[in-house]
């Protein structure tokens, strides 16, 4: 589904990322086309919230916070509490991309990829179709052979 046609009814979309203009840019991107239900500059933070019970279906998170090396355990916290997850990130290597999968991301959008890529993704983990990112594809048919169903998927 290309960017303007019809949302997904009632996607519930959570955003985590440590900058507060680029939550405010996602913020603003997101709403209309699809519900945005909570912000949060840490990953720990939407973890406590998502135990409480709340409702999301997808998180875009950010995984490389304040110069560190991206936290896969968080990530893999944050796949295993329920909702698809979308990595929305400036690291960029092969290596990353490759192990953001593997700690359970349905997809990993490069935050230079732009709009038209992030709903994209978001869309196809709400709908089952999954969608492949440029830079998610490059990592995938440089580094790996032979690939596995999913990410064939």
């Amino acid at each position: 589904m290309a960017m303007g046609e019809t949302p997904i009814s009632g996607t519930r979309v959570v955003i985590i990322d440590g900058h507060e203009v680029v939550r405010a840019g996602l913020e603003s991107w997101l709403t209309g086309e699809f519900t945005l239900v909570a912000s949060f500059t840490r990953t720990c933070d939407c973890l406590t919230w998502l135990g409480t019970g709340a409702a999301v279906d997808v998180v875009v998170a950010e995984i490389q916070h304040d110069g560190h090396a991206p936290d896969f355990d968080r990530l893999r916290a944050l796949c295993a509490a329920g909702p698809k997850v979308v990595v929305h990130s400036v690291a960029t290597s092969h290596e990353v991309i490759l192990a953001g999968l593997d700690a359970g991301a349905g997809c990993y959008v490069a935050k230079s990829d732009g709009r038209e890529h992030l709903f994209n993704a978001i869309r196809g983990l709400c709908t089952g179709d999954g969608y492949t990112s440029p830079r998610m594809a490059a990592a995938l048919m440089r580094t790996r052979v032979n690939l596995s169903e999913r990410e064939k998927q």
